[in-house]
């Protein structure tokens, strides 16, 4: 599956979700991220609705906000899509993960 991340506003329109940024299923982040973007991109633009210009510039303010937000995560999907064997320093970073969860809070 292609991964990608594509414009996703202009001038009176947002694409949220898959429409506008895809990172392949094996980490299951799309599932955690359509809802949680989609939520903030309401809480962003539900004030300047009335306000063409100034919802212009909350969705592009979103979109950049998940494109930093989600771009570690792409790489790594990436990276984990490929279906290579795990490196040493992946195995010692899922045990440690194992023994301290802690280190799964994002």
């Amino acid at each position: 599956m292609s991964s990608y991340f594509r414009r996703s506003s202009g001038p009176g329109w947002v694409l949220p979700g898959d429409a506008g940024h895809f990172k392949d299923p094996v980490t299951a982040q799309g599932i955690r991220d359509a809802p949680h973007y989609g939520r903030l991109l309401g809480e962003s633009v539900a004030p300047v609705l009335d306000d063409p210009r100034a919802l212009d510039r909350r969705l592009r303010a979103w979109e950049r906000r998940r494109e930093c937000e989600c771009l570690d995560m792409y790489q790594w999907t990436i990276r984990l899509a490929r279906g290579e064997a795990m490196t040493a320093i992946e195995v010692e970073l899922y045990r440690a993960a194992v023994a301290d969860p802690a280190l799964l809070v994002r």
